[in-house]
């Protein structure tokens, strides 16, 4: 096994070497005298690397970003005049840079024997001789007025002329050479030492010229002939401006511009070096009416009207046309199109569609006009100005313009709405555009029907449900931040919403702990508009709360340390985090009307209550207020919950005999109203008979008395709980 795995190990090896040796290239390069280049420089990288004593240096190529390229420089006197195969031949790829004894540079040539799109270059083995000659140096001069050049810029930097006006400068490894002109100057010529004029190229709008020394045999002295060009204007011509200003006009000179003065201007100008003008519109708003030279028209073209003017020429701008109205009439292909025109822009006044359709509408002769369409509602197929297509029309024409537009109303989709409270109902669609519902039915149309719609309510009324009217299903989803939205629609589909006004008249318990607490309080529908904060005290709480309260409650009451625990309705509620990390109640959203809500500050222990009650009492028991104990026997209770006892009235007698109630033998004697209270502190039995020597008449089942729940509402005679009867509190 020993053994496989060895040769398992050299075999990956080789594999591993033959993969290695595949990414590189190794390449002999010999020069006859080595002392003729400078060190070789790794490309991007401060390596440098040395010919051996033979003259030869080998370099491995790779595809690794330092091991791509080589520079080779020539040393000082030198040049590298050829670097070829072994077998004569020249490497065929751009990448791979030959020096060509016609152009500069020749002291440095950059090699690459890779590139990352086609590989190698160079195949592993390659020799590649080089050849070097001796090179001087290539010296160019200039001369001229140091007060007219400006500066000139070599391979990006600056370089400037001495007082004396002579800039010498080494150009062996330059491929341009740029002389900057002051502002005001002109170049007149550029000649050799010999005054014969050379080659060079002259920017005249950004004032500058360059040569190239790759045209030139040797270092060279060159004059700079320049002149001012205020001198050099010798011809002149006038510039008139009808139906406007010169601010209505730019008007350049050379490249630049030049600010008129008035309504008529002479322009001096260099017929040699100025022989190109141009002029356009200021504000761009729209063109200039007519431009004329010598009574001849100048097209526009190119956003400007360019001219050549001669020694006393005349050019006339016309700013704006005369004011002649032309009737402007709009056609639409497709009937019944027309609402695809919003609104007509023209000279800084808008005119709506209403008054662009109106007869006898007109614009003036040479206005420039633009339309804003309703591409939301129509698709735009074509638009054309007097026959012409384009984004804009020019009132060009003195007798009637039109306008033609075709274009197709996009078909409307449909959702209707239903509800009963449509005038506490707030609707928006997912661009938070209100929709208006303007009746028990609503029809709302659209080109797209939006993803959701947000739905609220207001005036105290709540959602009680949304839902398609065809199949029953809910359309309702809580979205982001908690807003309600009306989800899952389609197109045609009637949406039924169900909503109703907000009341609380429902009554549960809340019993408090007797003990020490950071916090007590539970806010309902928390963070809604029907938000409410209720106080907790100490013992028993009545509260009224309506459908959905709980739902949104926020348990806020809190002992000084640890974590309440909570009985609904005797059975300990469950605890889990939150995304805070607290722990919350669970299941406290289904609190119903009678439930009884304990909150410890930890788990307690029961007690057992046994009820022995003879034959023939007819008597009422309730735990915890509202818990009415039909059939009492043994309960188990949690500690503190308060136990009322109390005779039974019937409508066919007006008062009843008392009780005689003992709590573990221990009489217990009644309340005013004729309520026997106990309290569970651990394990009781409690004895129930009636006693014949006593009677209560204020306990009676008559109708007529004027019974009021805690909110001060009437309630029946019959009804449950703590009741006010005749301004006193009783308990049923």
């Amino acid at each position: 096994m020993k053994k496989i795995y060895t040769l398992l190990t050299l075999f990956v090896a080789s594999l591993l070497s033959l993969v290695a040796q595949a990414e590189t290239r190794t390449v002999t390069f010999h020069v006859d005298d080595a002392t003729h280049l400078q060190p070789v420089q790794r490309y991007s990288t401060d390596v440098t690397l040395q010919f051996d004593e033979n003259n030869d240096l080998q370099v491995t190529f790779g595809e690794d970003y330092e091991l791509r390229r080589l520079i080779f420089t020539a040393a000082e006197g030198y040049k590298i005049s050829s670097m070829k195969k072994a077998d004569g031949s020249a490497y065929s790829s751009d990448y791979v840079l030959e020096p060509n004894p016609n152009t500069n540079p020749q002291s440095k040539v950059e090699f690459n024997g890779y590139d990352s799109y086609d590989g190698f270059y160079v195949e592993d083995g390659d020799v590649v001789n080089i050849e070097t000659e001796g090179f001087e140096a290539k010296l160019f001069t200039f001369k001229g007025n140091p007060e007219h050049i400006n500066y000139a810029t070599v391979n990006g930097k600056k370089v400037y002329m001495d007082e004396t006006g002579t800039l010498t400068y080494d150009v062996t490894d330059v491929y341009t050479f740029y002389v900057y002109l002051n502002d005001d100057i002109s170049l007149t010529d550029v000649t050799d030492a010999d005054g014969n004029k050379v080659d060079y190229t002259y920017n005249a709008s950004n004032n500058y010229f360059y040569i190239r020394p790759g045209d030139f045999d040797g270092s060279a002295t060159f004059n700079i002939v320049t002149a001012s060009k205020e001198d050099l204007r010798t011809a002149s011509f006038t510039v008139n401006i009808v139906n406007g200003t010169a601010d209505d006009v730019d008007f350049y000179r050379g490249g630049k511009t030049m600010a008129l003065e008035g309504t008529e201007t002479v322009v001096k100008f260099d017929p040699e070096g100025e022989a190109e003008f141009k002029v356009g519109r200021n504000p761009w708003s729209k063109k200039l009416h007519k431009v004329e030279l010598d009574g001849e028209d100048i097209p526009y073209g190119n956003y400007y009207h360019f001219f050549n003017p001669k020694d006393g020429s005349n050019l006339v701008i016309t700013v704006d046309a005369p004011q002649q109205p032309v009737p402007v009439k709009f056609v639409f292909t497709n009937e019944g199109t027309e609402g695809v025109l919003s609104r007509l822009s023209c000279d800084g006044i808008t005119y709506s569609a209403e008054e662009c359709l109106f007869e006898g509408f007109t614009l003036n002769y040479g206005s420039i006009f633009y339309l804003e369409l309703n591409e939301s509602d129509y698709d735009v197929e074509e638009v054309l100005y007097n026959g012409e297509d384009g984004y804009r029309g020019e009132i060009l024409t003195d007798d009637e313009y039109v306008v033609t537009i075709t274009a197709t109303k996009r078909p409307m989709k449909q959702i209707t709405f239903k509800t009963e409270a449509w005038q506490h109902i707030a609707l928006e669609d997912d661009w938070y555009h209100a929709i208006n519902l303007t009746g028990e039915t609503t029809v709302f149309e659209a080109l797209e029907l939006p993803q959701y719609f947000t739905i609220s309510t207001k005036d105290g009324y709540i959602i009680n449900s949304i839902t398609d009217e065809a199949t029953g299903a809910n359309l309702l989803e809580e979205g982001y931040y908690g807003d309600l939205r009306i989800v899952d629609f389609k197109e045609g589909m009637t949406i039924l919403i169900d909503a109703s006004e907000f009341v609380r008249d429902q009554e549960m318990v809340i019993y408090l702990e007797d003990a020490e607490w950071a916090r007590q309080d539970i806010s309902l529908n928390d963070w809604t508009s029907f938000e409410k904060r209720i106080s907790v005290d100490k013992g028993y709480n009545h509260v009224m709360f309506g459908e959905g309260d709980f739902a949104n409650a926020v348990f806020l009451v809190e002992p000084l340390e640890g974590t309440p625990v909570m009985y609904l309705n005797d059975e300990k509620v469950e605890m889990e985090e939150d995304r805070w990390g607290d722990l919350v109640p669970v299941g406290l959203d289904a609190i119903k009307a009678g439930d009884v809500l304990k909150i410890f500050l930890e788990e307690k222990d029961t007690h057992t209550v046994t009820y022995q009650i003879a034959d023939d009492v007819n008597a009422e028991v309730y735990h915890d207020h509202v818990v009415a104990v039909e059939s009492p026997a043994t309960h188990a209770v949690l500690p503190g919950t308060e136990i009322h006892i109390k005779p039974a009235a019937t409508k066919a007698r007006s008062a009843v005999n008392g009780l005689i109630v003992k709590v573990n033998d221990q009489v217990v004697e009644p309340a005013d109203d004729g309520v026997y209270t106990i309290t569970t502190d651990g394990d009781k039995t409690i004895n129930i008979a009636n006693d014949p020597t006593s009677s209560i008449s204020e306990i009676t089942a008559d109708e007529n008395v004027k019974s009021y729940d805690l909110m001060g509402r009437r309630v029946s005679a019959n009804h449950r709980g703590l009741t006010i009867i005749n301004g006193r509190k009783v308990m049923k």
